[in-house]
């Protein structure tokens, strides 16, 4: 799975084949022309952050679902690792305790 938030804020680009929305934002769009050819990442997240921002205060779309994914994992372990788009990884947890 791709966690870039460009594959999703494309679809809401002015002249995208996909805006289904039909809906046109300038400033949507050159906030996001920006991001396309930041090199520094930080800078980069934070034109998309505003790009983003942009777009839920227009809000073309209506927001049906939320995807949560809840973990039980015991205090007993260190090292556990949590990606955003898999489950948790336990392969270098250690037990620290009993």
């Amino acid at each position: 799975m791709f966690v870039d938030p460009t594959v999703i804020l494309d679809y809401y680009l002015g002249g995208s084949p996909n805006n289904r929305t039909n809906c046109v934002n300038k400033q949507f769009d050159n906030l996001m022309a920006k991001a396309k050819v930041e090199q520094n990442n930080q800078k980069r997240y934070k034109l998309l952050h505003e790009a983003e921002k942009v777009l839920m205060t227009d809000l073309p779309f209506i927001p049906v679902y939320f995807y949560s994914q809840n973990y039980l994992t015991s205090l007993k372990f260190k090292g556990i690792v949590y990606p955003v788009n898999r489950y948790p990884d336990v392969r270098c947890a250690k037990k620290v305790a009993e």
